[in-house]
């Protein structure tokens, strides 16, 4: 009992672990703190108008085709961006109990491990880097959101999405407005849960680079001060904000100090490890939260930028206009989502593989034999390096992303091949 009451408890200082703006995303009923079965009626309501959004686009496809090329093409690009946002939405319903269980593994490990005023200013880092991502993906959409709203006062556009409107008023208000709802709730949800996901994956960073920082300093002697606060629990007698000793740098007698200071490095040592131990079961939980997600994103990001780019090699060979700019708009954000997945999976690599020079860092030389069968344990575990993966081939780095813009620019290629003038 007292064990849940803490749980409970550590899960509401860390509610904004899940998103940056978390407030918003519980008034769209896709969070509901403790509570994983809570708000199902509201969250599956709201995936429905972005799933209505994207099938009105659909239907227009298929029984109403247009008889434009470009406009058929404009369509196909709707309805292939929408359609990932709402499948994305049914995911992040469908998997909200991993989450949950991510959120309170992460506010674990906060409360556990790492409580030095420099880890607490490295958290904070992270913490503020997903807000400003956050920040500047809303801006983005903000401005995406005015083009289409404004879009029939520039040019005669239906409305700001490409379904069926009736001519006359007021139902051409109402299905106006209508889309202006929900494609803004779309919308605003793409971008909510895109935040979501980068902010889980800097979290688990920042653990990872407590974990070197306290590893690096492990042990010697002219940093051993920034080790106050996280001594190993398992020391009878001691608290746990004692300072570590530092260890000599030179070879002493064994005297019964010294065991006493080289017993402590080890627990020290020990409770390093137990943190490693908590940022793998958060990492385990992160991928299996992203696994089906950012397969549906990637894909559907590829897919969409080839088809941005078809759509404007049309339009740019007829009188485009407003649609031109409308489908060019959306291009950066898609690029961004894509380029922000690969790069943050990349830090957790680069931080995942920087472990082994921290513990080859420590002042191992003049630690017992214990000290170093534990650590050459650590670093044997460590030589695979943390790295997400989708669909159990395709790697969360830098250079899977380049690979993804290779691939986007030979598909557009081949495209615009097909669709440019004939000699």
């Amino acid at each position: 009992m007292e064990g849940s009451k803490q749980s409970v408890a550590a899960l509401e200082d860390a509610e904004d672990l899940v998103c940056p703006n978390t407030a918003l995303l519980r008034r769209l009923g896709m969070w509901n703190g403790l509570d994983a079965a809570g708000g199902r009626i509201k969250s599956w309501v709201v995936w429905a108008m972005a799933a209505f959004i994207s099938g009105s686009g659909a239907w227009k496809l298929c029984f109403d085709t247009p008889p434009e090329l470009a406009d058929v093409a404009d369509y196909g690009y709707f309805v292939c961006h929408l359609s990932a946002v709402a499948m994305k939405v049914a995911f992040f319903i469908l998997q909200r109990g991993t989450i949950q269980d991510l959120v309170k593994q992460l506010a674990y490990t906060r409360k556990t491990y790492g409580r030095t005023e420099a880890n607490h200013r490295v958290r904070d880092v992270y913490r503020r880097r997903a807000t400003k991502v956050y920040i500047v993906l809303q801006v983005l959409v903000v401005a995406i959101v005015s083009l289409w709203v404004s879009a029939p006062l520039f040019q005669d556009i239906r409305g700001p999405h490409p379904i069926w409107h009736p001519e006359h008023s007021p139902a051409f208000e109402i299905v106006f407005v209508m889309q202006l709802v929900f494609g803004t709730t779309a919308t605003e949800l793409a971008i909510l849960l895109d935040t979501s996901y980068y902010k889980l994956m800097l979290m688990v960073t920042a653990e990872l680079q407590i974990l070197n920082d306290n590893m690096a300093v492990l042990g010697r002697a002219d940093e051993s001060a920034d080790l106050k606060g996280s001594s190993a629990t398992d020391v009878p007698g001691k608290e746990r904000d004692v300072a570590i000793p530092p260890t000599k740098q030179t070879p002493v007698p064994d005297t019964e100090d010294n065991d006493l200071t080289r017993r402590l490095l080890y627990f020290q040592l020990v409770e390093n490890l137990r943190h490693h131990q908590a940022i793998i079961k958060c990492f385990n939980l992160l991928q299996s939260m992203l696994m089906y997600s950012v397969t549906i994103i990637l894909a559907s990001n590829v897919f969409t930028v080839c088809f941005s780019i078809f759509i404007a090699s049309v339009l740019f060979q007829s009188d485009g206009g407003m649609k031109r700019i409308k489908t060019l708009s959306g291009i950066p954000s898609v690029l961004g989502e894509t380029g922000m997945l690969c790069i943050f999976g990349q830090m957790i690599v680069n931080q995942s593989e920087r472990l082994r020079v921290s513990a080859f860092s420590c002042g191992w030389p003049d630690a017992d034999a214990r000290f170093k069968r534990t650590l050459l344990i650590f670093t044997m575990r460590t030589s695979q390096p943390l790295q997400i993966t989708v669909g159990k081939l395709i790697r969360l780095t830098s250079p899977t992303f380049l690979q993804i813009l290779n691939s986007s620019y030979t598909l557009i290629n081949l495209l615009y091949q097909f669709q440019g003038p004939k000699n």
